[in-house]
C-alpha cells in the first residue's frame, strides 16, 4: 500500500471563513473591474487576479469538498472523534471508551503476568495482539499500559465491522494508538482485514493493541491446505497470551481485600470482579428451571460457533428442540417471550445472557467460551440452517469452520454458495450441477433454501477454499474451475492464492509449464503472503526438473520476500531439504534453524524433524533427540507424530527399548492414522525382538486394521513372519496374503516370496 498521508481532523473546509473571504474578494473584484474608469494597465492587473483567484478559488474549494468527505467519512467510521473534529487523546478516555466491562466489584488495578511482553511489544512498534478468554482482563491490562507509555497520544478506535475497510484506503494516521478491541470483529468484516494495513500502521510510527478471544483466534487458523485470508495479518502481530496461572492468582489474592480473596483465587481476578462467575452460575441455574431459556443459549451459542454473530427469533425458536435436553413441543411449560426475557435480563451491570440486537439475539461472549469447553458437536441443523441465512461474503468463513469441525459436507455446500454467486460462475455451475443454471438448482441441490438468487457477486475466497476441496474429493476439472473464478475475481488476494492452489494442482498432473505459469500469476500479484508461497512452490517443481540453482534462487526470494514468517519458514524448510540432497549439510542445518527460529509452529516442527534426521545421520544422536523433541513438542499432530516415529527408531538403534516404545506410542495415540500405523508396525518389530509375541501380534494387528494401505501391508508381512517362526503356517500365509492383496508393489513381492517359501516347504513336506 502506498504511504499516503495521515488523516487530518480539521472542521469542515468547505464552510471555512478563510474560503467565504476570499470568494468575497474576487466577486468585489468583478464589480470593481465592471465600473472601472482608471489606468487601463491597472484593470488589466485586476483581471489577471481575479482569473487566477477564480481558478485557485475552485481549486481550494474542490480541496476542501475532498477534505469534508474524508471527513464525513472518518466521522461515520471511527469512534470517540471530538466536536472539533480531532481525534481525542488516550488520557482522555476513561476505560468504557476502550470497551472494559464495567467491573461488579471496585478493586484497584492489579497487574499482570504478561504485562512486560505487552510493552516491549509497543516499545518496539510491533503491533501488539493479547489472547485470553472473554474475562481475561485482556483490554483493562492494554488500556493500562497504553495510558502509561502513550497518555498524551491520539487515539484511533475505528468502528465494528467496517470502519477500517472504509477508512484505510483513504490514508493512514501517524504517531497514534490504533484500539482494536475484538479483533475479530473487524476480521469479519465484509472485506478481509489487510496484513498491509498493519505494515503501514507500523511505517507511519503508530502503535497497533488488539486483543481477541483465544476460541476466536482458533477457528482463523489454516486446517490443511485451506486458510482464511485473515491470518496473514494475525501473522503480523506479536502475539501475548495472557493465561490462567495459579501463580498469579495467589499473587493478586494476596493483595486485594481480605473479603475478596477466596473469590479471585477461586474464580480468577478479571472473571471475580467483573462477574463472569455470576453468568455461568445463572446459566446453570436455569437448566432445570428454564429448560427452553437454555435451549436458545446453546441455539445462539453455537450460531456464534460456526461463524454468524447474531440469530434471529425465529432461528432460536426453530433450533430449540434440538438443544432441549429432553425433546418436546416448543416451549413446553415455558413460554418463548418468558424464556428470552429470562435470558437477556441483566445479571450484574450490563452482563446479560442474551445480549438483544435491533431485532436479533447475540450470546454473551464469556457464556459462548464457557459452553465452548464443553466439546460439544454443532447439530447437523444448525449447520444447514447457519448455511442458507449467511451471507455471500460469510460463506467461507463458515465453510471454514464446518471444514475445521471435520463436516465437509456443510463446507462444500457453504463454499458453493459462495461461489456460484458469481455471475461469472457458469462454467464451475455446470460442473457441478450439470446444465441446469438457475440459482433454484443450486438451492435444491444442495438444500440451501435462502437467498443465492439475490447476490450478483459471489466470493472469491469461497472459491479457492471449494477448489481445494474439489481436489481432494478428485474432481479435478471442477477444481480448476473454481480456481480460476477466484482468479478472474479481479480480488489479488484470493486471486494469488488460487493461482498458487491451481499452479500445485497442475504439477501434480505434470503440466510443469501451466503450473510455472501459474505461480508466476501469484508472485507477480504484489500480495507478499501467497506470493512466497508460490515462489517455494516453484522452487519444490524447479528442484523436481534437476533445476536446483533456480530452485534455491526460488526459496531464497520467498525467505527474502516481505511475507509473514509462516511462508518464509516453509520456504527455509523446503531449501534445507534440497541442500541436503546437494550435501550442503551446513547450509542445510542453517535453513532448518531459520525455520525453527521463525516461531510458526507447523513449518518449524517439519524443520526441526528434518534437522534430527540429518544430525541423526551424522551421529550426532544428542542433538537429534533434542531436534526431534522440539517437533513433537510443538503441538502439531502431523509432524509430531512422524517425529515421534523417527525418535523411536533412533532411541531402539540405541538400544533403549523403553524410550522407543514411549516414542512409538505417541505416534499411536496422536490420531494420525498413517503414522500411527508405521509407530504400531515399529512397535511390533520391537516386541518380537524382545519375544513379546504376544504384543507384537496385537501391535502389528493395529496397524493392519488401521485401513492405511502401505502399513498396513508391512505389519501384515511382519506378522506373517512372526507366525511362521512360531510354526502356524495358515495363519502365516493368510498374513502374507493380505499383504498382497493390499496391492502395495514392494510389499507384493515380498510377501509372494514369502508365500512361495511357505508353499515350497508344504509341498517337500
Amino acid at each position: 500500500m502506498e504511504d499516503s498521508e495521515g488523516f487530518q481532523w480539521r472542521s469542515k473546509r468547505t464552510a471555512s471563513s478563510g474560503l467565504l473571504a476570499f470568494g468575497c474578494l474576487i466577486g468585489v473584484t468583478g464589480i470593481v473591474i465592471d465600473s472601472w474608469k482608471g489606468p487601463s494597465w491597472i484593470l488589466l492587473s485586476l483581471g489577471i487576479v481575479s482569473v487566477l483567484g477564480g481558478a485557485f478559488h475552485k481549486l481550494a474549494s474542490s480541496r476542501a469538498a475532498d477534505h469534508d468527505r474524508q471527513d464525513s467519512l472518518l466521522r461515520a467510521g471511527s469512534r470517540g472523534i471530538r466536536d472539533t473534529a480531532e481525534l481525542p487523546r488516550v488520557n482522555e478516555l476513561n476505560l468504557t471508551d476502550f470497551r472494559v466491562q464495567k467491573a461488579s466489584i471496585q478493586i484497584s488495578y492489579q497487574s499482570r503476568e504478561c504485562e512486560a511482553a505487552l510493552r516491549n511489544a509497543l516499545i518496539e512498534g510491533a503491533p501488539a495482539l493479547i489472547l485470553g478468554h472473554s474475562m481475561a482482563g485482556k483490554s483493562h491490562m492494554a488500556a493500562h499500559i497504553v495510558r502509561d507509555l502513550y497518555g498524551s497520544w491520539p487515539i484511533w478506535i475505528p468502528e465494528r465491522p467496517n470502519g477500517l475497510r472504509q477508512l484505510m484506503p483513504e490514508g493512514c494516521p501517524r504517531d497514534t494508538v490504533v484500539w482494536l478491541d475484538d479483533i475479530e470483529g473487524y476480521l469479519t468484516s465484509d472485506e478481509p482485514f489487510r496484513a498491509e494495513w498493519l505494515d503501514l500502521m507500523r511505517h507511519r510510527n503508530c502503535r497497533v493493541v488488539a486483543t481477541i478471544r483465544t476460541s476466536a483466534y482458533e477457528s482463523f487458523q489454516p486446517s490443511g491446505e485451506a486458510r482464511l485470508p485473515e491470518w496473514e495479518a494475525l501473522e503480523r502481530f506479536e502475539r501475548i497470551w495472557m493465561l490462567d496461572s495459579e501463580v498469579e492468582r495467589e499473587r493478586i489474592a494476596a493483595q486485594v481485600p481480605i473479603e475478596l480473596r477466596s473469590g479471585v483465587r477461586q474464580y480468577g481476578l478479571a472473571e471475580y470482579v467483573g462477574g463472569g462467575y455470576l453468568a455461568t452460575d445463572r446459566f446453570n441455574s436455569g437448566i432445570s428451571q428454564h429448560p427452553l431459556a437454555v435451549a436458545m443459549l446453546r441455539a445462539a451459542a453455537d450460531w456464534r460457533r460456526v461463524g454468524l454473530e447474531r440469530i434471529t427469533r425465529s432461528r432460536l425458536i426453530e433450533l430449540a428442540d434440538t438443544y432441549k435436553a429432553v425433546p418436546t413441543r416448543v416451549g413446553g411449560d415455558e413460554s418463548v417471550d418468558v424464556a428470552l426475557e429470562w435470558a437477556s435480563t441483566p445479571i450484574v451491570g450490563n452482563i446479560r445472557l442474551l445480549e438483544p440486537s435491533g431485532d436479533e439475539w447475540r450470546v454473551f461472549d464469556y457464556l459462548l467460551d464457557y459452553l465452548a469447553t464443553e466439546d460439544r458437536e454443532i447439530p447437523d441443523s444448525t449447520w444447514m440452517a447457519a448455511t442458507a441465512d449467511a451471507s455471500i461474503s460469510q460463506c467461507f468463513r463458515l465453510g471454514m469452520r464446518a471444514y475445521r469441525s471435520g463436516n465437509k459436507h456443510i463446507a462444500k455446500l457453504a463454499w458453493m454458495r459462495g461461489a456460484l454467486a458469481s455471475p461469472s460462475a457458469s462454467n464451475l455451475r455446470r460442473l457441478l450441477l450439470g446444465d441446469a443454471t438457475s440459482p433454484a438448482h443450486l438451492q435444491a441441490d444442495t438444500s440451501v433454501t435462502s437467498q443465492t438468487a439475490d447476490h450478483t457477486s459471489g466470493s472469491p475466497y469461497a472459491a479457492d477454499l471449494l477448489g481445494d476441496l474439489l481436489k481432494d474429493e478428485g474432481n479435478i476439472e471442477a477444481a480448476k474451475a473454481a480456481y480460476q473464478l477466484a482468479i478472474d475475481s479481479g480480488n489479488t488476494f484470493a486471486g494469488a492464492y488460487a493461482a498458487n492452489d491451481l499452479g500445485k494442482l497442475l504439477a501434480e498432473e505434470g503440466d510443469s509449464v501451466g503450473a510455472k505459469a501459474a505461480y508466476q500469476l501469484a508472485i507477480d500479484s504484489g500480495e507478499s503472503n501467497p506470493a512466497a508461497y508460490a515462489e517455494a512452490s516453484l522452487g519444490d517443481l524447479l528442484a523436481e526438473e534437476g533445476d536446483t540453482t533456480g530452485a534455491k534462487a526460488a526459496y531464497q526470494r520467498a525467505i527474502n520476500s516481505e511475507a509473514a514468517s509462516g511462508a518464509k519458514a516453509y520456504a527455509a524448510n523446503d531449501l534445507g531439504q534440497l541442500l541436503v540432497r546437494e550435501g550442503d549439510t551446513t547450509g542445510a542445518k542453517a535453513a532448518y534453524q531459520l525455520a525453527i527460529d521463525s516461531g510458526e509452529s507447523n513449518p518449524a516442527a517439519y524443520a526441526a524433524n528434518s534437522l534430527g534426521n540429518l544430525l541423526a545421520k551424522e551421529g550426532d544422536t544428542t542433538g537429534a533427540k533434542a531436534a526431534y523433541q522440539l517437533a513433537i513438542d510443538s503441538g502439531e499432530s502431523h509432524p509430531a507424530a512422524y517425529t515421534a516415529n523417527s525418535l523411536g527408531n533412533l532411541l531402539a538403534r540405541e538400544g533403549d527399548t523403553t524410550g522407543a516404545k514411549a516414542a512409538y506410542q505417541l505416534a499411536i495415540d496422536s490420531g494420525e492414522s498413517n503414522q500411527a500405523a508405521y509407530a504400531a508396525n515399529s512397535l511390533g518389530n520391537l516386541l518380537a525382538k524382545e519375544g513379546d509375541t504376544t504384543g507384537a501380534k496385537a501391535a502389528y494387528q493395529q496397524a493392519i486394521d488401521s485401513g492405511m494401505p502401505d502399513p498396513a501391508a508391512v505389519a501384515a508381512i511382519g506378522l506373517g513372519d512372526l507366525l511362521a517362526k512360531e510354526g502356524d503356517t495358515t495363519a502365516a500365509k493368510a498374513a502374507y496374503q493380505q499383504a498382497i492383496d493390499l496391492e502395495v508393489p514392494p510389499a507384493v513381492r515380498l510377501a509372494s516370496d514369502r508365500l512361495e517359501t511357505l508353499l515350497a516347504i508344504e509341498r517337500d513336506t
